[in-house]
C-alpha cells in the first residue's frame, strides 16, 4: 500500500477500535475510502494529547520539564492549547539525555541509533512498525514486485537503517540488493551486475556519485534506473529542481526527495510520482511550523522550523522536537488526488544544526 492508503489505514482502524466512544461517537466511517482531512486531524489531536499523557507519566525528562514550566497536561484538550502551552524540545536536550527521555525500561529497548551526539532508542515493535511505514513509502514513488532495488546506505548492525529499508522493499515484493557506500566505479559496476530499476541512498553520497560519475565520463552502460530516492533529514543538504534535473540527466531517472531523520524514525515525508511536495506520514506524526526566532506557530503556507511530535513512540516519545529545518506544510489537495498533508520541500537549516557533521563523500 502507498503512504496515503497506510495513513488512511491506520486513522480508519484506530476509529473502529474506538467505536462507541465519544471521541468518535459522530464519526460514520464504513471504509477507509471514508476516511477525510476531518478524520485525520480528529485521530491526529487524539493522539496527540495520549502521547503528552503517557510521555508525562513515563519520561522523567517530561515529567519534570512540564512540572517546570507549570504546564498541566490534564488541562490541555485542543492542538490550539497544546501548541501554546506545552514547551519545545530542542536538540541539545536530547543529546547525553537519552535516558532520561526513555518511557520505557531498559530492557525493553531492542535497538539505539547514535548520530551527531544524539543517542535515539526503539523498542523492537517500533522497528516493526518503521518497516511498514518505509515500504509504504516506496511504494508511493512506485516500487513493486518487478523492481530490483539498489541499497546504497552505509552498513551497519542488524537493525540498522540498510536493514530496515531493506524489510521493506521485501514487504514490496522486489528484489533488494545493498553495496554500502563505494567508490564511483564500484558502485557503477555493482549497477551493472545487479540491473537495479531503482536506488535509494542518502542525499549526499548519491549527488556526489552522480557529479564524479559524469565529471570522470563514467559508463552507465547497461545500467538502467528507473527511480531513485534521495533522503535527507539527519544533516542538511539542498535539493531543488536544478538539482533533481541535474542527477536526472546523468542517470536518466525520475529522482525522489524523502525526509525523516534518526529522531523520528526516518521515515516522516516522501514525494510522489508527481514530484511536487513530500506527502507526510499523519499516521505517526503531527507536524508545525514554527517561526525559529520567536518560536510562535505559523500557518499553512508560511516557512518557518519544522516541529515534530512522535504519535506512536513507546521507546524514547518526543513532543514538539525541534528538527533545526527550514519548510513550510500544503494542506490543500494535491495534483496527485492525495489528501495527506505535504512539506514543501526542505529549504534549509536553523543554523548549525549538528555541529561537527561529516561532509560530502570524496570519490
Amino acid at each position: 500500500m502507498d503512504l496515503e492508503i497506510f495513513v488512511k489505514n491506520n486513522v480508519f482502524s484506530w476509529f473502529e477500535d474506538r467505536a462507541g466512544e465519544e471521541v468518535v461517537r459522530s464519526s460514520s466511517l464504513s471504509s477507509i475510502d471514508d476516511v477525510g482531512r476531518a478524520e485525520i486531524s480528529r485521530y491526529s489531536e487524539h493522539l496527540v494529547l495520549e502521547n503528552l499523557r503517557y510521555a508525562f507519566e513515563n519520561s522523567s525528562y517530561y515529567r519534570d520539564l512540564f512540572k517546570e514550566k507549570d504546564v498541566v497536561v490534564g488541562e490541555i484538550d485542543s492542538l490550539d492549547v497544546f501548541r501554546e502551552e506545552v514547551p519545545l524540545t530542542s536538540v541539545e536536550e536530547v543529546v547525553g539525555n537519552h535516558y532520561r527521555f526513555m518511557a520505557v525500561t531498559r530492557n525493553d529497548i531492542f535497538r539505539g541509533f547514535t548520530d551527531s551526539g544524539k543517542r535515539i532508542l526503539y523498542t523492537k515493535e517500533e522497528l516493526k512498525n518503521l518497516v511498514k511505514s518505509i515500504s509504504a513509502g516506496l511504494e508511493t514513488v512506485g516500487l513493486d514486485r518487478d523492481d530490483r532495488l539498489l541499497i546504497t546506505f552505509p552498513k551497519e548492525t542488524e537493525w540498522g537503517c540498510p536493514f530496515l529499508v531493506k524489510m521493506a522493499a521485501v514487504e514490496c515484493d522486489c528484489t533488494v540488493m545493498h553495496t554500502d557506500h563505494l567508490t564511483a566505479d564500484e558502485q557503477v559496476e555493482k549497477m551493472g551486475e545487479f540491473e537495479p530499476t531503482a536506488v535509494i541512498g542518502s542525499h549526499p553520497y548519491l549527488y556526489t556519485l552522480a557529479k564524479t560519475v559524469d565529471r570522470m565520463d563514467i559508463g552507465l552502460s547497461g545500467v538502467d534506473i528507473d527511480k531513485m530516492i534521495m533522503s535527507r533529514g539527519c544533516v542538511y543538504y539542498p535539493f531543488n529542481e536544478d538539482i533533481r534535473n541535474e542527477i536526472e540527466r546523468i542517470y536518466r531517472c525520475d529522482v525522489y526527495d524523502h525526509y525523516g531523520t534518526t529522531e523520528t524514525g526516518f521515515a516522516v515525508a516522501i514525494e510522489c510520482q508527481d514530484k511536487d511536495g513530500l506527502h507526510v506520514n499523519e499516521s505517526e506524526f503531527y507536524l508545525e511550523v514554527v517561526d525559529p526566532e520567536t518560536l510562535e506557530p505559523l500557518g499553512s503556507g508560511e516557512e518557518g522550523e519544522l516541529v515534530v511530535t512522535t504519535l506512536s513512540r513507546e521507546g524514547m516519545p518526543l513532543i514538539r522536537y525541534r528538527t533545526g529545518d527550514i519548510t513550510s506544510i500544503d494542506n490543500s489537495i494535491h495534483s496527485c488526488g492525495s489528501i495527506l498533508s505535504r512539506l514543501n520541500g526542505i529549504k534549509g537549516e536553523v543554523g548549525n544544526k549538528y555541529p561537527g557533521g561529516s561532509g560530502l563523500p570524496l570519490f
